[in-house]
């Protein structure tokens, strides 16, 4: 393992922006293209590359696939993941040009209100300052140099081949992409709008190498070793756009359904290497490292709340929804009745992401619409029952609504003595499935002639939502209003669904024969991490943070159809990969980096375990996996 190399590649990946949700998400992938294509083994199996397209993108993002065929008769797979997208830089405020820079950084970081941990480990010189150091750049860089690692001479396992260079089983979606240097790279077929490179500044060319000398190129004719000792190969999969709907992970689902299957290899087993945090309450947090199995999921609770408008001199006469939004508020904010236990593993509360009335212009009458969603994070999600709560949830919060309003009436009364105007209302909620049910049944009473459907109808709106650049939740609030106002009953009312993307938990299954096989390799790693570096290397359940270990399987047993048909635009604007997770199933684990202020302008990421100890424990765990 050079580490020197795998360094410079970090530094490397760290220089190009990748905001998730932009154009500069493709110039990371670009980047990752680049550097797969300088190694010697790929410049030799070209047709082992793969871009793979996010469907219908209008940025153009793509996955990067990398196949390193080590043994042609093995029958598994390990695949090395990682995310290529960061979040913005909004937090570095004045220094925000500076925040890909870390050595500039560096510099001038103090500038900024750090806290006092975080000014400690920058006059410790232990740390990475930057965004995308600990989410998660150096898990990218790390699994380019593993390809290389596992492919290069003195890895043991290179020796001349006469044979014909492996190509792809893949056929049909993919052509050859000439690069101009005489090389060639499978590609699936897109749009050529849609694969175009793009650039954020004239000039700028993120694919160049900086600061390497390029890796000595094979001498013709060798490639790994088709007889050698390793009974598995190496999938190297790079996702765009983690930090925002997992489009990435979610793109790539059928594309490795399908490689699987051709290739007629079993996935053996899932590396995450994004980065692990601590909790402020770990005891441990000065010294225990962490491998996590099993994933926590997500999802989000959304409230659509119609009012009843009035004029403001008659105040009496509406019904606010923003009063019925606070309620639920009040009611779901922090609520830890919402949190989940599992295998001592304990979830946050469900925190608010968005609350908000629609009313667009001003005027004198008070709102007639307003919304609301939460995060929710889970470890042992029951979608039923979930829907259930948050239904009662929202019929208890009406009714404290209407009896306020009725407590301000009377309270007004009591002090003017004078008798005001108010209605009586009765509480109303409903499902989204069941809204949405009777919407349709409007909607054809409304246009009897009409060719179309109410479906028909949503998806000609989203395509102009879509056009106007709306994010997918804010797609989601406005289908929600649609729904809405498609009611047979014009009174106020909440619905309750949730909004994309839905993240399903991931729980270890004991019985799972793969699983237990990945589980000996990483205690003989552990073992091996104490022995070496006197490392408290510690195996956990669950890694709480939100990840694409998310999408690598549900169990045929897992029933998530009551969620499905609650979340809000799914086959409009999200589509749940629910028949693709039920065939690919991996078992998965995250061992990655040591990390800090996460998303945060203090993030950053420790160098000694990151940067010396951990691809060890990689290439340790590895060749258990290959062998």
């Amino acid at each position: 393992m050079n580490k020197d190399r795998l360094y410079q590649d970090f530094i490397q990946l760290l220089h190009v922006p990748g905001i998730s949700g932009t154009r500069s998400e493709v110039l990371t992938a670009e980047k990752v293209l680049s550097l797969l294509e300088k190694m010697p083994y790929f410049q030799s199996h070209p047709a082992q590359l793969w871009r793979i397209p996010v469907p219908d993108d209008p940025l153009g993002r793509f996955d990067v696939a990398a196949y390193l065929e080590l043994n042609p008769r093995a029958k598994k797979c390990v695949i090395l993941s990682g995310h290529m997208d960061v979040v913005g830089v909004e937090e570095y405020g004045h220094l925000a040009e500076l925040a890909f820079d870390p050595e500039a950084l560096r510099e001038r970081i103090a500038e900024l209100p750090l806290s006092d941990e975080a000014r400690r480990d920058l006059e410790s010189d232990a740390w990475i300052f930057g965004r995308g150091t600990a989410d998660m750049k150096l898990g990218l860089a790390l699994g380019l140099e593993l390809l290389r690692h596992f492919s290069e001479p003195g890895s043991g396992k290179i020796q001349s081949d006469l044979q014909e260079s492996t190509q792809s089983v893949l056929r049909g979606p993919l052509h050859s992409e000439d690069h101009g240097d005489g090389k060639t790279a499978a590609q699936p077929t897109v749009q050529p709008d849609i694969q175009a490179r793009t650039q954020v500044d004239p000039g700028t060319d993120f694919s160049q190498e900086e600061k390497i000398n390029p890796p000595a190129v094979l001498p013709s004719g060798l490639s790994c070793d088709p007889g050698g000792d390793y009974q598995a190969n190496i999938l190297f999969l790079a996702v765009a756009s983690e930090e925002t709907n997992s489009e990435g992970m979610r793109a790539a689902l059928p594309f490795l359904r399908q490689f699987f299957e051709e290739k007629q290899l079993r996935p053996s087993a899932f590396l995450l290497s994004e980065c692990f945090e601590y909790r402020e309450e770990d005891p441990d947090r000065e010294t225990a490292r962490y491998i996590h199995v099993g994933a926590s999921g997500k999802v989000m609770p959304a409230f659509f709340f119609v009012g009843a408008p009035a004029h403001v001199k008659e105040p009496f006469l509406s019904l606010d929804p923003n009063l019925l939004a606070v309620e639920v508020y009040r009611r779901l904010q922090l609520n830890p009745a919402f949190s989940q236990s599992r295998d001592g593993e304990l979830t946050p509360p469900p925190v608010c992401l968005k609350m908000q009335d629609l009313k667009e212009l001003y005027s004198v009458s008070t709102p007639l619409f307003a919304a609301s969603y939460f995060n929710l994070v889970t470890v042992d999600l029951d979608p039923e029952a979930l829907l259930q709560e948050l239904l009662q949830l929202a019929r208890e919060s009406f009714v404290s609504a209407l009896k306020q309003l009725q407590e301000r009436a009377e309270a007004y009364t009591g002090r003017f003595g004078v008798k005001v105007a108010s209605s009586r209302m009765l509480p109303l909620v409903k499902s989204w499935d069941e809204a949405y049910a009777e919407a349709k049944k409007t909607y054809q009473l409304r246009h009897p002639q009409a060719a179309d459907t109410l479906d028909l109808y949503l998806r000609q709106k989203v395509r102009g939502w879509k056009e106007e650049g709306l994010e997918i939740q804010a797609m989601g609030l406005r289908l929600m209003r649609e729904i809405a106002e498609l009611q047979a009953e014009s009174r106020p009312m909440i619905l309750v669904g949730f909004l994309p993307p839905y993240y399903p938990d991931i729980r270890p299954e004991p019985s799972d024969p793969a699983l237990a096989e990945l589980l000996a390799a990483v205690r003989k790693t552990m073992d091996f991490a104490r022995q070496k570096f006197s490392a408290d290397l510690r195996l956990k359940k669950y890694y709480m943070g939100i990840s694409d270990m998310c999408y690598t399987g549900l169990s045929q047993s897992r029933d998530v159809q009551p969620l499905l048909h609650n979340l809000v635009g799914e086959g409009l604007i999200y589509d749940f990969p629910a028949a693709d997770l039920k065939k690919f199933h991996v078992p998965a684990i995250d061992l990655g980096g040591f990390g800090k202020d996460f998303h945060k302008a203090s993030e950053r990421l420790e160098k000694h375990y990151s940067l010396d100890i951990l691809p060890e424990l990689y290439v340790h765990l590895l060749e258990q996996l290959l062998s």
